[in-house]
C-alpha cells in the first residue's frame, strides 16, 4: 500500500485559504496504487540496501558507488555487490521500501552489465 500525507486546508466563504480549525492538519490518503518509480541513482543513499528485481529476488546490495551524467538525458546507475565476490552495475526505475529498493523497470542502455539480474528467479541467498 502507498501513503502520503496532505495538508488539510480550509477554504472560508471568502474564498480565502487558511488551515483547519486545530491548526495544522494532515490527512493520511492511503491507495492500493504502486509508489511512483523513481530512478535507482535516487533510491540508492546508502551502502547496504538490499535490492529486488522485479520478480521479488535478492540480487545484491547497494555499493557506495552510483553514477549520473547530468545531461539531462541520463538516468544513473547504481552499483550493487551480488555476494559472489562480485558488483555489478544496474541503471532502471523502481521503488523504496522500509528496507529495500524494487528495481521494477529497465533504463539506461548503457548499462548492459547487469541486465541479467533484471528477470533473474529466485536465488539460495
Amino acid at each position: 500500500m502507498y501513503c502520503k500525507t496532505k495538508v488539510v486546508w480550509h477554504t472560508d466563504i471568502y474564498g480565502s485559504k487558511s488551515f483547519n480549525d486545530l491548526g495544522v492538519g494532515s490527512l493520511q490518503v492511503c491507495s492500493k496504487m504502486s509508489p511512483p518509480l523513481v530512478s535507482l541513482y535516487y533510491l540508492s543513499t546508502e551502502r547496504g540496501i538490499r535490492v529486488r528485481n522485479a520478480q521479488n529476488t535478492l540480487i545484491g546490495t547497494t555499493t557506495d558507488y552510483r553514477a549520473i551524467a547530468h545531461n539531462g538525458a541520463s538516468i544513473g546507475s547504481i552499483e550493487i555487490d551480488t555476494g559472489n565476490n562480485e558488483t555489478v552495475w544496474i541503471s532502471g526505475y523502481g521503488s523504496r521500501t522500509q528496507n529495500d529498493i524494487r528495481w521494477l523497470q529497465l533504463g539506461g542502455e548503457h548499462v548492459a552489465e547487469g541486465r541479467s539480474y533484471f528477470l533473474v528467479k529466485e536465488n539460495n541467498w
